[in-house]
């Protein structure tokens, strides 16, 4: 289950580059990408070198292959065009699962469909 939801959010990412005229590359720990002085994924996860935030709040992301951590946001993939796109042009992707906004998404869902 795992792999197949790997292997959509590869192929979506290739058509989205596809779509905005940009080449999308996976990174994962061991193989980051420079993005603006930090390393993505290994500077975002564990001892940070740039501390991730939503709406300036702090968090910890955690590197996950399967969605579940212990504490924080699950990080399950980061994409970036850095490698192929000029400065100020450049975007990176985190893609993550916070455990319990899933559970809330999952209860709405069922709840729309009984």
């Amino acid at each position: 289950m795992v792999c197949a939801k790997k292997a959509q959010l590869q192929q979506f990412m290739a058509d989205w580059g596809q779509r905005m005229n940009q080449t999308y590359k996976e990174y994962t720990p061991g193989n980051s990408i420079n993005f603006n002085g930090v390393q993505a994924p290994d500077g975002l996860v564990g001892n940070v070198t740039m501390q991730p935030a939503i709406d300036q709040h702090p968090i910890y992301l955690e590197w996950s292959e399967n969605g579940q951590v212990k504490d924080g946001y699950a990080l399950v993939a980061v994409y970036s065009d850095a490698e192929t796109q000029p400065e100020m042009q450049k975007h990176l992707y985190l893609f993550t699962i916070k455990e319990i906004l899933m559970a809330i998404c999952i209860l709405e869902q069922q709840i729309m469909q009984s």
